[in-house]
């Protein structure tokens, strides 16, 4: 569990989450601490290759080290519009594989999970709370885990 003080946040805007959905050819960026380096910051070769509907992720070319994922993709207005998650695409040039792009689940997918799981799976009575056990699912789990872990890593490192 992470207890965050809230009088420490006062004076620390939130990120913004775009309102925008990505297009393919539009530029990216991706801030973030790779393994717990101090910042990185990607902001050449940007480009999103691929919008994916069904999977509700984008594929871009901006280069990230190992370890991250969970680094929030902003658009060229800063706002948020994907979370980093592998590396997506490679393929064998000469005997050698060759990195062509990186994944993120789209912004858009992880807060419409919140808000589905929250007012479905959650349901519950304020006056039973004390007398509830709460089952989050993991999808939850692992959304609100990377939203916290963003916002400790800026509440850090900015």
């Amino acid at each position: 569990m992470v207890r965050i003080n809230a009088k420490a946040l006062q004076n620390i805007e939130p990120l913004q989450i775009s309102k925008k959905e990505p297009r393919e050819h539009q530029r990216c960026n991706i801030i973030g601490h790779p393994k717990g380096t101090p910042k990185k910051v990607s902001l050449q070769k940007n480009i999103i290759v691929k919008v994916s509907k069904d999977t509700r992720t984008i594929r871009y070319t901006t280069d990230t080290k190992s370890g991250s994922s969970g680094s929030p993709v902003f658009d060229n207005d800063w706002q948020v519009i994907a979370l980093h998650h592998a590396s997506a695409e490679s393929e064998k040039r000469d005997g050698k594989k060759i990195w062509l792009n990186n994944e993120g689940i789209l912004i858009a997918a992880i807060t419409d999970e919140i808000r589905k799981n929250f007012n479905e799976k959650l349901n519950l009575d304020r006056r039973s709370i004390s007398n509830t056990k709460w089952k989050i699912d993991k999808k939850i789990l692992l959304c609100f885990s990377v939203i916290v872990f963003i916002i400790a890593i800026f509440v850090k490192f900015i």
